[in-house]
């Protein structure tokens, strides 16, 4: 299939390299991913976690929550100091309440994230304790939610947010697709309301706030799993159904500051845009550190530096590379291993010492001790060469912001008392920098719509992108 696009682009005049995003956030050529196709997989999703990246490297946060939710899945991850994890093995749907081991193992380069499925298109049901679940399965784009008035007569996060007030019907995409909140009622009314005798408008409440806690218990495990918190993080929302879920789900991981950029309907794709070219080579050897054997290890990171520069060098005419280099390490006699990064000088006996001191550190940080005693060993190393992207995203402070006044009243269904209310409607395309919204609103652009909770204040910063800030009032 890729060497058919790269020719047939060749032959309508297309001379530029055809570039393919990896699952470790870089760009290869289309000779490489042949070679490796398992790498392409979650590819999209790591375009995400670069938007992100960018975002927090712009407005210099150091610690975010990335949350990616589509039509189908939604996926978490960590950037810490402006850099997103990467790991050597992700886990495709995880079961058993998200916890590791739970998923597929896929044994790849690739950005470490946790994808749940939770998405517009997840239908929701009723099981046998008579209880509201959503997920993992989706109705899709075909027929999609009962809304799209395509066949389809089960029940989606479309259809609640659509019911809720979430979601203007006439300005779906644009106005290009026509929603219809009657198919929507009745799907619901059919398979959860009548089921449980309670309201239609309750009944989507509820899948909303399932599926926003589903989504807030994952980046929560997640997070813990990578020895931080969620309370002192920013969390940057795109794919077109993260702004409609995003205050809700900052509300429940304790989160007072979320960032909705530009174009966030296509986040991942933009994401693309910004990544660098590069490779990762990941080899065996497996050494006790006690009997650490540098040359083996220059002689290894040398050959996996000329690998890696191989690739880059057909994909770019560039000859500067950041360099990074890890050793996964663990504890003689444990099925788990951590990623200790190392330098990239050429090591000497004296850095078993310093890989120590760096190993036990992010051990006790991961599981609060360390075990003296026990010994270490060094099972996989990782080398990977990329060239610094251009970062065009421009942001400077605001001095103040002007509360700008309310706008279109729309019926929206209120999460605490379930009641009908009316709360304010703005298009995105009308807001300017500098502009202050106070409180609960709906912000409606063609892609997607922001739903914002009353315990945020909505700020539009200098680039246009969203700042929604917690309501402090302690």
């Amino acid at each position: 299939y890729l060497k058919k696009l790269d020719t047939e682009l060749r032959q309508k005049g297309f001379n530029c390299p055809l570039l393919l995003m990896t699952s470790g956030g870089t760009l290869t050529n289309v000779t490489s991913a042949c070679n490796n196709p398992v790498r392409l997989v979650e590819s999209g999703p790591a375009g995400g976690a670069i938007l992100a990246t960018s975002i927090a490297e712009d407005l210099k946060l150091d610690k975010v929550i990335s949350f990616d939710m589509g039509g189908t899945t939604a996926k978490i991850t960590i950037i810490e100091n402006q850099k997103a994890n990467k790991a050597r093995e992700f886990e495709v749907d995880r079961k058993a309440r998200f916890k590791k081991g739970s998923g597929l193992p896929l044994r790849i380069p690739v950005i470490e994230m946790v994808e749940i499925g939770a998405g517009g298109g997840s239908i929701a049901r009723v099981n046998k304790l008579e209880q509201i679940i959503t997920g993992p399965d989706s109705a899709g784009s075909n027929p999609g939610p009962a809304c799209y008035s395509n066949g389809g007569d089960n029940p989606t996060i479309t259809d609640a947010d659509l019911v809720i007030g979430k979601i203007d019907a006439d300005k779906f995409a644009g106005g290009k697709i026509n929603l219809s909140k009657e198919f929507a009622n009745n799907a619901i009314t059919k398979n959860i309301s009548n089921k449980l005798n309670i309201k239609t408008e309750t009944a989507a409440l509820a899948i909303s706030e399932i599926v926003d806690e589903t989504m807030s218990n994952a980046a929560r495990v997640h997070t813990v799993e990578q020895g931080h918190e969620t309370s002192n993080r920013t969390l940057i929302g795109f794919g077109g159904a993260a702004p409609l879920h995003i205050s809700r789900v900052a509300e429940k991981l304790r989160v007072k500051k979320i960032i909705i950029p530009t174009n966030a309907s296509v986040g991942s794709a933009v994401g693309f845009l910004k990544a660098p070219v590069g490779y990762e080579v990941v080899k065996s050897l497996r050494m006790l550190l006690n009997k650490f054997n540098f040359e083996k290890v220059n002689n290894l990171l040398s050959s996996m530096r000329d690998e890696a520069k191989k690739i880059i060098q057909n994909n770019s005419e560039k000859t500067e590379y950041i360099e990074e280099r890890f050793a996964f390490m663990r504890y003689a006699g444990q099925g788990h291993e951590i990623k200790v990064p190392i330098n990239n000088e050429v090591l000497s006996d004296e850095d078993a010492k310093k890989i120590k001191n760096s190993f036990e550190a992010n051990y006790e940080k991961l599981y609060s001790r360390i075990l003296p005693n026990a010994d270490i060993e060094i099972l996989t190393w990782s080398l990977s060469l990329s060239i610094l992207s251009e970062n065009s995203n421009e942001y400077v402070e605001l001095d103040s912001y002007k509360k700008i006044k309310e706008n279109l009243l729309i019926d929206f269904c209120d999460y605490e008392s379930g009641e009908k209310i009316k709360i304010p409607n703005y298009e995105r395309s009308e807001l300017n920098p500098g502009d202050l919204i106070q409180g609960q609103c709906v912000i409606t652009e063609a892609q997607t719509t922001i739903v914002v909770s009353n315990n945020f204040n909505t700020k539009v910063l200098s680039n246009n992108f969203l700042q929604m800030e917690y309501i402090d009032n302690e």
